[in-house]
């Protein structure tokens, strides 16, 4: 069995719908009831829907609650890969690092007194294939050497990637591989340094407008783009709370929450400046 052909097998469980919205709308209705609801669900259940795939994180679920023993297995057999790319990526300078949730691997160590162009980190975002993962994962040594060849202002010169930090968060996540930097003229460089990573892993891209995400994104104020994003969604009902019941009375409510963060996640105001 190939390392992903578990979720290829996904159909073969009994899956109840569990969509990542759910959590929003009861939010909603409590309030509806109660005048009374949590924004900080409603700020976790809008970043979750921003970062995850919805079915890829049911089957991942899935997995650990009917078979721990082989998700455990695919997990060791994950970090061992990371830690190969790790001892690779070594010898050209980059350091390593994996908290659990997230593996980042730092060029050059980092520049320490660097600085952030308009302080905030520009990232480009890297989505694949659940079933290319593996695959590709196997070449992130290729994409640390061409990152190792873009050029940054000296005044700005940091550049990191990272991936899932575990088994799970690798393929339930939209964003497969982040990679941040602080020189925000870079954009061009770093798409070839990706392009030149997919060449060599042998595939493609996934297009992030399909799940309406963008490819370059801002983290500010020590928080995520997402997180922000998020934090705009919950913001928003906290304003127009008092119209939360005309709006439970919406026979599609579902799928207009989630143009409306859509929207917001595609236009969002801090990623200007950005240049590609």
């Amino acid at each position: 069995m190939l390392f992903t052909d578990w979720l290829r097998l996904k159909e073969s469980y009994l899956f109840t719908e569990a969509d990542l919205l759910d959590d929003l709308i009861f939010q909603l209705q409590k309030y509806n009831k109660t005048k009374h609801f949590d924004l900080g669900v409603i700020n976790r259940a809008a970043y979750e829907y921003l970062t995850k795939h919805d079915d890829r994180r049911n089957a991942v679920q899935n997995l650990l609650k009917t078979d721990i023993a082989t998700y455990n297995q695919y997990n060791t057999k994950y970090k061992q890969l990371l830690d190969m790319v790790a001892q690779k990526l070594s010898g050209i300078g980059y350091t390593f690092e994996n908290n659990g949730a997230w593996a980042q691997y730092n060029r050059n160590g980092g520049k320490g007194n660097a600085q952030k162009d308009d302080n905030m980190t520009t990232k480009r975002y890297v989505s694949l294939d659940m079933n290319d993962i593996w695959k590709a994962f196997q070449k992130l040594p290729v994409l640390g050497e061409a990152l190792n060849k873009v050029q940054l202002r000296p005044e700005a010169d940091r550049l990191s990637f990272k991936v899932g930090g575990n088994y799970g968060t690798a393929m339930e996540h939209k964003d497969t591989i982040v990679i941040h930097f602080y020189d925000k003229t870079a954009g061009p460089q770093i798409d070839q340094a990706v392009q030149t990573f997919l060449n060599a892993a042998g595939v493609k891209e996934a297009d992030r407008s399909a799940f309406n995400r963008v490819n370059f994104g801002k983290d500010s104020g020590g928080t995520s783009d997402s997180d922000l994003i998020a934090q705009r969604v919950a913001k928003y009902f906290e304003i127009n709370k008092d119209k939360i019941p005309q709006m439970l009375q919406i026979p599609d409510l579902k799928q207009q929450l989630k143009k409306m963060i859509d929207n917001i996640s595609m236009n969002s105001s801090h990623r200007a400046g950005v240049t590609i």
